[in-house]
């Protein structure tokens, strides 16, 4: 039995509304050869249920699922969007530098812009690839996205980094965005994977080797505090060091920069 309630009620009495408007979000009706159908609950897992023409929501209504449904969809894929703003080379092309996917690693992130431009205009880059990781998961949680589909609005604005639309689907290797996203679904994790990231980069000196390692650890510290976001910073983790082959191959051969050093362009 699904969540949907029928009641039978007189022609211009308003409909009844039997469950709370978090609940109703969760079902939805569907008419087929004249029969209302209510769709399975997504909060029980519940099956379907038949109406009758007295069903307890009128035919003018959207139905409540497919509100739920578009809405969550609606923020995934504005997510992408937002991630595939590139800050690194809009930042390049705004104080005329060259394009970041022409010059030193050919990497449209922070670590490069300083190496070619410098470090005010990594700071800019890192801010903008951080703060397009952080509002689409905050608004997402603001109009009551949560769960699996908060994960997704996640992923999907740290994937709009990597493969950005607006530039060619040549994005960058996601490290700010991931922090930014990270922070935005729990911030003390954030904050761990940031001591992460500093003890390595104090250790070792080397940018990549920092990040990798930070976001290698952070399904491993979300299993222990914040389980619901294990397996979605395990794909995370897995892409960004998936986009960092070429610093794990330097890292293996010795040629990997340090941070601090100057690298030719």
């Amino acid at each position: 039995m699904c969540e949907c309630q029928f009641a039978t009620h007189s022609a211009g009495s308003p409909s009844p509304n039997p469950l709370p408007s978090r609940e109703r979000a969760f079902g939805a009706l569907l008419s087929y050869e004249g029969k209302w159908f209510c769709a399975p609950s997504l909060s029980t897992g519940e099956g379907w249920g038949e109406g009758g023409p007295n069903a307890p929501y009128s035919t003018n209504q959207p139905p409540p699922m497919t509100t739920e449904l578009l809405i969550n969809l609606a923020f995934v894929l504005l997510a992408y969007l937002a991630g595939s703003v590139s800050a690194a080379i809009i930042t390049c092309r705004l104080l005329g530098l060259p394009d970041p996917r022409s010059q030193g690693s050919r990497n449209p992130g922070a670590t490069n812009v300083l190496r070619i431009g410098g470090k005010k205009a990594a700071i800019i880059t890192l801010a903008g690839d951080s703060i397009k990781g952080v509002i689409p998961v905050l608004l997402a949680q603001l109009f009551g996205v949560d769960g699996l589909w908060l994960a997704a609005v996640a992923l999907a604005a740290f994937m709009g980094h990597l493969f950005p639309i607006f530039f060619g689907f040549e994005g960058g290797k996601g490290v700010a965005t991931g922090f930014g996203v990270v922070f935005a679904l729990e911030w003390r994790l954030g904050l761990c994977l940031v001591g992460v990231w500093l003890l390595m980069a104090v250790l070792f000196r080397y940018s990549s080797l920092a990040a990798l390692t930070a976001f290698a650890a952070a399904p491993v510290i979300a299993w222990f505090w914040w389980p619901a976001y294990t397996w979605p910073l395990a794909i995370l983790g897995a892409l960004l060091i998936w986009r960092h082959q070429e610093n794990i191959r330097k890292l293996r051969s010795g040629q990997e920069s340090k941070i601090g050093k100057k690298k030719a362009v």
